[in-house]
């Protein structure tokens, strides 16, 4: 069995975190008793959003090391 899902499109500015992020939702959903489709759906959406912010909360700046 194998599902599919479209990418979503977003501008992205840093990916790191959407891996976890799609991970955490995907566990989320298996807790839930989501579908597997719906479950990939949320996943993708969740790591799509995690795209448009700028790294991880306590992720250091070049700023803030050089302080």
């Amino acid at each position: 069995v194998s599902y599919r899902t479209p990418a979503r499109l977003v501008e992205p500015v840093d990916t790191l975190g959407a891996g976890d992020t799609f991970i955490a939702r995907t566990l989320f959903g298996l807790l839930k008793g989501e579908t597997p489709q719906d479950i990939l759906g949320h996943a993708a959406e969740a790591a799509a959003a995690t795209c448009k912010y700028y790294g991880a909360i306590g992720h250091a700046t070049a700023i803030d090391i050089g302080r």
